[in-house]
């Protein structure tokens, strides 16, 4: 959960700096950190994408409503490189269906090894927030028991991408449905694709490898004023009602105890450390 600036101009991310917290990464960041605003503006998802054809995004977040609200059983896979916020909303959309779907959990990206200045090792930032939040990691389960359901619901991942070899299984799901700000492995795999914020675009929190909550803020980058943050498109496809990420975090910190009175603006620009979390 290294500090970040991303200094922008006319709406494109032009460069990725260090900012100073001497609580996680002092004033240092990571060579591939410091090129990851490369991605902000390129391969990106700015509509939806049913059966390989662009469909305007208003059209697939209605669909994928329908999908979601209509299946027999549905996978949701939960993410840990969103924010509590898009996470906490996965968990209240499976809660309003009723007992027809499960939440999945965990990663295939490779765990390395900590520098002990900018990187913690774990390419998953928000691993310990989704844990918290009570998802299990047990996407190995999903694909053991793909065929049980009839609609995948992706958030946060590119499956395909970290492992083509285990996401294969997922194919046999009828309807795929993937939420992702770029064109990817996983996009190319679904039925029906929505365009969503990236990371830099969305104002939330995670949880990093210390214990630590810390803020994101948006960086006025969007590549199309119709993109919405993760809670809000998967608000829309459970009819939470949601309305800010604000309604997002209560439900979060409804989850976590350790967030109980931690307010956006108690969180503080360094982060705060949660009492009795354990990293």
């Amino acid at each position: 959960g290294a500090n970040i600036t991303v200094e922008h101009h006319d709406g494109l991310a032009w460069r990725i700096m260090p900012r100073r917290n001497p609580d996680v990464n002092k004033s240092w960041i990571s060579n591939r950190a410091r090129l990851e605003y490369q991605k902000l503006s390129k391969d990106r998802l700015t509509a939806g994408q049913f059966q390989k054809t662009e469909v305007p995004l208003s059209q697939a977040v209605a669909r994928a409503g329908e999908l979601v609200r209509g299946g027999r059983k549905v996978a949701i896979v939960a993410s840990g490189t969103l924010t509590l916020e898009d996470n906490a909303a996965v968990l209240e959309l499976s809660k309003s269906l009723e007992g027809k779907s499960e939440v999945f959990g965990g990663s295939w990206a490779k765990v390395g090894d900590p520098d002990g200045i900018a990187q913690s090792g774990d390419p998953v930032g928000n691993r310990l927030g989704v844990k918290l939040l009570g998802v299990a990691d047990n996407l190995e389960d999903l694909v053991r028991r793909a065929k049980e359901f009839d609609v995948l619901l992706v958030v946060g991942h590119d499956l395909w991408a970290l492992d083509a070899s285990k996401a294969k299984s997922l194919e046999s799901i009828p309807e795929r449905i993937v939420l992702s700000p770029w064109h990817d492995a996983s996009t190319a795999k679904a039925t029906l694709a929505v365009g969503v914020r990236a990371w830099a675009e969305v104002r939330g929190t995670m949880v990093n490898s210390q214990g630590r909550v810390q803020m994101l803020n948006a960086a006025p980058i969007l590549p199309s004023a119709d993109l919405e943050p993760v809670w809000q498109v998967v608000s829309t496809l459970g009819k939470l009602g949601w309305t800010s990420e604000l309604d997002a975090y209560q439900a979060a910190q409804a989850r976590i105890p350790a967030l109980a009175g931690v307010t956006y603006r108690g969180i503080g620009s360094g982060g705060r450390l949660l009492e009795g979390v354990v990293a």
